[in-house]
């Protein structure tokens, strides 16, 4: 009872709804002017630029900072290393310091003298690949091996 009673309900709604009255009245009606964002007004527009400045392409901009070169400025000779997926860990005693390096993949042997930026260090930096945890990790974007000793 239940069910029939909704299945007229609806069939009723479908018929109201599609009356070709109703239709043609609402088509004839002119679409409403669209009012501006309440926010627009807040937003300033961007300057424009001064008809000598270069245009800016995000490619650019992107070659720009891939084309900024890495400043090698500290040194160090290798203790030890891992190579895991593409990535180097690297032990390696600056003075009477001792730490580690992340780096893109690169062979080096104990004993080498190596050159390397002076990256981002993390504390408490927990490797999955090695199931190993290390107080502190810099990660550093460029490494070349200056000599070995």
């Amino acid at each position: 009872m239940k069910h029939s009673t909704l299945a007229i309900a609806l069939i009723t709604f479908s018929l109201t709804a599609c009356d070709q009255g109703t239709a043609d009245k609402v088509a004839a009606t002119p679409p409403a002017q669209k009012e501006a964002a309440p926010w627009a007004t807040l937003v300033p527009e961007s300057p424009a630029l001064p008809p000598s400045h270069p245009v800016i392409n995000a490619n650019d901009a992107a070659m720009a900072v891939a084309q900024t070169e890495i400043k090698e400025t500290e040194t160090g000779t290798v203790i030890s290393s891992v190579n895991v997926q593409e990535f180097t860990y690297i032990e390696v005693k600056q003075g009477q310091n001792v730490r580690w390096l992340a780096s893109q993949e690169i062979y080096v042997e104990p004993g080498a003298t190596i050159k390397f930026d002076s990256g981002s260090t993390m504390n408490n930096f927990e490797s999955k690949v090695l199931e190993r945890s290390f107080p502190q990790m810099t990660f550093v974007n460029s490494v070349s091996i200056a000599a070995h000793e």
